[in-house]
Formats: structure tokens, sequence, C-alpha cells
């Protein structure tokens, strides 16, 4: 059989054992001289695009999971990784021989996966992993990012991310890393629409700072914003470059800006720059503008 067939087959790719007991050497070698196959791990065969994370899980008997699945199935991660994530069985012996693979001790049940084309957890699953092991502003945009990818295709597995399934899973969740599980995701929150959003809603958390109500309608339903503290009649806009690329959007941006000022709001606008790397401004700014409005102080983070 032509092994480059047999490899598309099977979810673009298998092991050299496998791969060799319905092609012969000479059709192999020649599919690796011709590019139609390649060899990303010591005796595993790959089809030219298949995501390196999927290789792994083929070459360690697992399946692929936390970042590595998150990115399969479409979620935003704030910090890219080029480490492949691959579960085991608890009980395996199996140890990392390659680069930039890191293997986790898991025993799965049915529900935790999702298998065609390839073997990886399912996304309520895949957020939990994350939401263990993940910082916590990490871990919630993972999340926050499952939920605004709606009904998503992953080659031929569909899947979708239920509040409820989430919850269930937290209450299961037992061992270390279980606090954390718990603590992001009940912070996850399903209308956030950028990376931006959750990691400023995490700096919110940590500073101590009442939650906001998010994506909210003032001005007679004129005007969306981001964040909004109706005690303190506080406004947060996030403002990411790509927003502004255009001189009209800008223009709107601004009148959007006064109008909220003069319809009684104290209009708060923070860049990506800020809520990534200057948290204590951030936190200031915050203090002063809900000190004046009479709110009580946050607790040190």
């Amino acid at each position: 059989m032509d092994p480059v067939i047999f490899v598309a087959r099977n979810g673009g790719a298998v092991t050299r054992a496998r791969l060799l007991r319905v092609a012969g050497r000479r059709s192999l070698d020649q599919a690796l001289a011709d590019g139609r196959l390649v060899r990303p791990f010591r005796g595993t065969f790959a089809l030219p695009g298949t995501p390196r994370a999927v290789a792994a899980a083929v070459r360690y008997g697992g399946v692929v999971s936390h970042t590595s699945a998150a990115r399969l199935w479409g979620c935003e991660l704030l910090r890219p990784s080029e480490t492949c994530h691959v579960t085991v069985p608890a009980k395996s012996r199996k140890q990392v021989t390659a680069p930039a693979v890191r293997l986790h001790y898991a025993d799965l049940v049915p529900s935790d996966l999702r298998g065609r084309p390839w073997s990886l957890t399912c996304l309520a699953r895949t957020v939990v992993d994350c939401a263990r092991t993940l910082p916590l502003g990490e871990a919630v945009v993972v999340g926050d990012s499952a939920f605004r990818r709606g009904p998503a295709r992953v080659a031929e597995s569909w899947d979708t991310l239920a509040a409820e399934d989430l919850s269930g899973r937290a209450e299961a969740s037992r061992g270390p890393g279980a606090r954390r599980v718990r603590r992001a995701l009940g912070l996850l929150d399903p209308k956030a629409e950028s990376v931006l959003e959750s990691v400023f809603r995490v700096l919110v958390h940590l500073a101590g700072f009442p939650p906001p109500a998010t994506q909210v309608r003032l001005l007679d339903g004129q005007v969306r914003v981001d964040f909004y503290w109706p005690s303190a009649h506080v406004v947060v806009e996030v403002e990411g470059y790509e927003a502004h690329s255009g001189r009209s959007a800008w223009t709107e941006d601004c009148r959007r800006h006064n109008r909220l000022l003069l319809g009684g709001y104290r209009s708060l606008r923070f860049t990506w720059e800020d809520v990534l790397h200057g948290r204590d401004y951030v936190v200031e700014t915050l203090r002063v503008a809900f000190e004046q409005a009479g709110v009580p102080k946050a607790r040190r983070s």
C-alpha cells in the first residue's frame, strides 16, 4: 500500500513499525525522499503540515493535551509555545526523549477525549488542564477564548464549551492544582471579546477591586463599553492596536469617549502595553478613580 495514503487515512502521523506492516521500506524511503512524508520524531512518520503535537502524541502513545490541544481547538494563548504537550496513562513508564515535548500522566475517560482524526482532549478537558498548569492570567485567556470560538471544527471533530460541563469538572477536580482550576474557571467570562479583556479582568481581580460588568450598553444603548462599575460610574476600555487600523475608527473612538464624559462617566482607557507591562500604573489609576467616586480601596494583591 502507498505509505502516504495509509498515513493520510490514519490522521496524518503513524509509527514506523505500524507503517512497515503495510508498506515496504523502499516505498517508505521514496516517500521521504520526495518530501511526501516527513520524520518529525524518531520512529514516527507524518504528512507535511501535520501539527507536530499530533506526531508527538503518536510517538509516545498518548493524546494531544493542554496548550497544544488548545491551539488545535483554535483557542488563543497569551504566550504561545512550541512545546508539544501529550497526556499518557498515569502508570506509563514512557519518558521524553525528544526536545520540546512534555508528557503529562493521567488516566483519561472517554468523555475527556476527541479522536477523529487526531487523538486530543475535548475542549472542556483542555480548558481544565490549562487552568491546572498555567498562571492564572494565561489560563483565563484560554478559557475565555474557548467560549469565544463557538462551535468550531477540528478536522472531523466538533466540540463546544458548556459552562455546566466546566462547573462539574471544577467541582470534581482533585489533587495538585485543584484550587487553581476552581479559581481560574470561576473567573471565565463568555462575553470576553479579546485576550486583552481577559488579562485586564484578571488584573482587576488580583488587585482586589470589585468585579466589573462586561460588555455593557450605556447612554440609552448608544455606546457599548468593555467594563463598567455602576456604583462608581467608572468605565474602562482596553485598546488593542488593531482596533484603530484606520482614521475613521480612531475618530469614532474619540467621539465615544467624549460622549461618555459628557454623560457623567469616568472613562478610562488602557492600552495593551499598559495592561501587560504597566500593571502598577493601571492599578493606581483605577484606585484613584474609585477613591474619587467614594468606593472603598482595593486590598493589596
